[in-house]
């Protein structure tokens, strides 16, 4: 189980637990970045933060 979240954008919030197996599909300003968190008992750990640009779906 991991944790993304946004938190570099003013009055943006986004925070959801993503299960392994699950797709998370969300809007986001391009300049955002997610943040992921392992969740451990007790504790979530930063593992990862990746700019959501490099995120886009293209659509067809």
């Amino acid at each position: 189980m991991q944790i993304v979240r946004i938190t570099n954008i003013p009055n943006w919030y986004f925070e959801r637990v993503v299960f392994p197996q699950q797709y998370l599909l969300f809007d986001a300003p391009p300049r955002a970045h997610l943040e992921v968190h392992s969740s451990e008992i007790a504790t979530a750990i930063q593992v990862d933060c990746i700019p959501c640009k490099q995120l886009t779906v293209k659509s067809a």
